[in-house]
């Protein structure tokens, strides 16, 4: 009867050491777990921080394009009408800057949409000369088409 309790002790023994191992096994498990949780949820940030980023890229890409487009514009308009690149660099406006901040806040406050360099544009031309309600009728066209591409590719503007 001793060798038989002697073989339950042993048996019981490993079975206690099985379970331990067992247990062991599943903690680390647990924390392996834990670990792909924690990585995916910096994975999905780092996704998003992607993400925000290109959108920014991409905006910035197509800030400096209207930028661009705009001072080209600007460019060939003046150069067609023959006016001296000095007395485009003297504009009365430009050369007060309470009068530029004025003229930037009038803007503002009327919502023309128009960023400060394309208003410098505009108030640039007019002083060289383009009449003001011809050059207004081309910024309205572009402010239509600039929001109508908005829309083609984001769909349509809430009221």
């Amino acid at each position: 009867m001793s060798k038989q309790i002697l073989e339950d002790e042993d048996a019981r023994k490993d079975l206690n050491q099985a379970q331990y191992n067992a247990n062991e096994e599943l903690n680390e498990v647990k924390v392996q777990e834990q670990n792909v949780g924690t990585a995916a949820a910096e994975l999905a940030s780092l996704n998003k921080n992607i993400v925000k980023a290109n959108t920014y890229r991409r905006l910035n890409l197509k800030r400096n394009m209207d930028t661009n487009a705009a001072q080209d514009t600007k460019d060939d308009m003046v150069n067609q009408m023959g006016i001296d690149e000095h007395k485009r660099e003297t504009s009365f406006v430009n050369k007060s800057p309470a009068l530029r901040i004025a003229v930037h806040g009038m803007s503002e406050l009327i919502n023309t949409r128009l960023s400060t360099e394309a208003l410098d544009i505009c108030v640039e031309l007019i002083e060289a000369g383009v009449q003001p309600r011809a050059l207004s009728e081309v910024v309205l066209h572009i402010l239509d088409i600039k929001v109508k591409n908005y829309e083609k590719e984001h769909g349509p503007i809430l009221p």
